[in-house]
């Protein structure tokens, strides 16, 4: 305005409602509108953090945002931002994304079997997200392999049971091939 450029960083705002890009994209307009009428011919970029819903490449928040500026907007993501979405698409790429969802399905299924948590000593990681928790899950699968294999087999041959997951040999094949290359993308991702 009257030729002073602002960077308005806009990261403190209470949220009250579900954390969705479409509630979010609402409380930021309502926001930039009480700031200023005519913010959307303002408008010359746009950077978020990490979330999911901030951060992904078709309908997030930044997308969203951008979508109503009148002008090209510099969409801005930092670069462990920017690297975990390119990892995202990729892995999600790996077998027809039924790799991921396999490591995703197994974690929830050995979260739930109290006698192996008992014997183990230990609960399988949470799925979430974020890469340093795929790789930490990965790490548990690897250093207990014999026993998860043990354990999968014992529930396969006893009828009556939710059937646990099928872990084939290309699943197990892909997962110690990609185990090091998540690490040392965790390892990237957190020096940057």
């Amino acid at each position: 305005m009257n030729g002073i450029l602002y960077n308005l960083h806009l990261i403190a705002m209470p949220h009250f409602d579900h954390h969705t890009a479409a509630n979010q994209e609402a409380m930021l307009v309502h926001l930039l509108d009480a700031l200023f009428a005519r913010w959307t011919h303002k408008l010359i970029g746009v950077t978020t953090d990490g979330e999911k819903t901030n951060m992904g490449h078709r309908n997030d928040v930044q997308v969203r945002m951008v979508r109503r500026a009148e002008f090209k907007v510099v969409q801005i993501w930092c670069v462990p931002h920017q690297l975990d979405l390119v990892v995202h698409m990729v892995v999600d790429e790996v077998d027809g994304d039924a790799w991921v969802k396999t490591c995703y399905t197994l974690s929830t299924y050995l979260r739930k079997q109290s006698n192996l948590i008992t014997d183990m000593g230990e609960t399988c990681p949470k799925k979430t997200n974020r890469w340093v928790m795929l790789g930490s899950m990965l790490n548990f699968y690897i250093t207990r392999a014999p026993r998860i294999i043990r354990f999968l087999n014992e529930r396969f041959d006893q009828a009556g049971n939710a059937a646990p997951p099928i872990l084939t040999s290309s699943w197990w094949m892909q997962m110690y091939v990609f185990a090091p290359v998540i690490a040392i993308i965790n390892e990237t991702i957190v020096k940057l």
